[in-house]
Parts: structure tokens; C-alpha cells; sequence
């Protein structure tokens, strides 16, 4: 538990270990800061109450502008990642794991792939730092537009980077086989933007 206030006005916030045999997760992508998403985070998933959330990118639509960091902020406020529980005044936060879109980095979808890297930028990597789990967390030159995470001895998450910053047929191929042949009997979700069937 963490004391502290946060936006939700809740003096305390905790969050619940996963049960890797019975947990519930809402999967999305392609959020942008307007007023159909507020209205579907308010009314939908606001009542979903999931363990887990999961965005395949385009979270904010900030195209890589750090100038543009307020739309990452204010869909980070608008997404219910966040459970206030009336009775004690504490609020379970929500884990959140998210995939890079091309908006995220700025690249135009079947464009050429130039992507701004300095101090503050790529803006996505700046607000999700990926692999956490090798014991710190790592400079932003250091980290990955993908990753994965393990819950308990059922469930295999990956998320991967549709080859914006990273292209998917090296360094990610190496990696993703690499990772699968360590958990060859866990039921495995990919997450992942531009999925082969759209929607």
C-alpha cells in the first residue's frame, strides 16, 4: 500500500497481485484524446472493473511532438486505471500494459520510418518504460518498444512493436523466439498495433 492523494481524491492506493488462474482484462487500441473516448472510458470500462488493461497503441495521437506530452497526460487521466473503494477511502490502481502504434512514434502507417531519438524523444518511451523486469529500469536510449510479462505459471503477455521503432524481422524475431522457447507451456496473449485482421 502507498499513501499518498492522487486524482481520485483517495488518501491511500494499493494494487491487487494478479490471480494467474482467474483474472479479467479489457484489450484496446487506437484511444486519441476526444470525446468518444471520454464517454467510453466513463461508461464502459469504468464498470468493467478489469484486473488488467491493455492499449495496442495510438494511445494519445502525440506523433512523437514533445510538445504534445499534455494528450498523453490527459488520456492517462481519462482511461479508468483507477478503483476507488467508498467504504475505506483507498483506490486500486489498475496495471496498464501497452503496445507502440505508429502515432505513438510519429511514423505515417506504410510511410518511411524516421524516428526522432534525443533527450526527449521518442515521448512514448519517456512515459512507458518497457522491460522494467530486468531489475531497473533502464535509461530511454536502452529501451525497447516491446516486451513481455509472465503471471504465475498460466499466461505468457507479449507486447510487440509492429516495426515502427524496432523492425520485426531481426532483433524482435531473435527476441520473441527467444522468449517463447522459455515459456513453452503458458498460454500466450500478443499484443500487438495493426493487427493482420483489422477491424
Amino acid at each position: 500500500m502507498i499513501g499518498g492523494i492522487n486524482e481520485s481524491g483517495s488518501s491511500l492506493y494499493y494494487f491487487k497481485t494478479l490471480d494467474p488462474h482467474d483474472f479479467s482484462m479489457v484489450v484496446g487500441g487506437d484511444l486519441g484524446v476526444n470525446p468518444a473516448t471520454k464517454k467510453m472510458n466513463e461508461v464502459g470500462l469504468k464498470n468493467l472493473n478489469p484486473d488488467l488493461i491493455m492499449m495496442g497503441g495510438d494511445i494519445s495521437y502525440d506523433n512523437n511532438f514533445p510538445e504534445c506530452y499534455r494528450a498523453t497526460d490527459t488520456i492517462l487521466r481519462q482511461v479508468p486505471h483507477n478503483v476507488r473503494n467508498s467504504h475505506d477511502n483507498r483506490t486500486r490502481l489498475i496495471p496498464m500494459i501497452k503496445a507502440a502504434g505508429n502515432h505513438d512514434f510519429g511514423v505515417n502507417s506504410g510511410g518511411d520510418v524516421d524516428i526522432k531519438t534525443n533527450k526527449h524523444e521518442p515521448l512514448f518511451k519517456h512515459y512507458y518504460p518497457q522491460n522494467t523486469h530486468y531489475d531497473s529500469i533502464p535509461k530511454v536510449d536502452n529501451r525497447m518498444s516491446y516486451t513481455y510479462h509472465v503471471f504465475g505459471n498460466t499466461t505468457l503477455i507479449v507486447s510487440i512493436d509492429s516495426g515502427y521503432d524496432t523492425s520485426l524481422i531481426m532483433e524482435q524475431k531473435i527476441w520473441l523466439e527467444s522468449v517463447l522457447s522459455q515459456y513453452v507451456n503458458l498460454t500466450k496473449i500478443v499484443m500487438y498495433h495493426e493487427p493482420i485482421y483489422p477491424g
